[in-house]
């Protein structure tokens, strides 16, 4: 687990992820699975964006512990949440950088 990015794997973690994600402070979410091979392809180049975006708060969410209405809009794992204002714009697939998300967060339109 990235030593920069809170992480929550438990279903019952969902009411803190609710929380976080009621939050206005902008940050990156990643939506991962258990088992999954693109997620677990993808951990070490999370964990190395985790490592670069000091600035972007940054957070790991296994989806058990993803409150159901969240995971409206999530077609698939890894799911990388651009999260501002209390809105989220997802991204599955591969990571973008950390400087097209610092783009993305200040740029995007409330």
């Amino acid at each position: 687990m990235p030593k920069n990015a809170k992480s929550y794997t438990k279903q019952s973690d969902q009411k803190s992820v609710l929380a976080e994600m009621s939050q206005t402070i902008p940050m990156i979410v990643r939506i991962h699975k258990t088992g999954c091979p693109a997620c677990e392809m993808s951990e070490e180049p999370w964990q190395d964006f985790c490592d670069q975006s000091k600035g972007i708060r940054t957070i790991q969410v296994e989806e058990t512990a993803m409150p159901p209405r969240l995971m409206q809009g999530i077609e698939g794992f890894p799911t990388y949440a651009v999260h501002k204002d209390g809105k989220s714009w997802h991204h599955t697939g591969a990571l973008m950088d950390a400087g097209a998300i610092e783009d993305l967060i200040e740029n995007r339109p409330a």
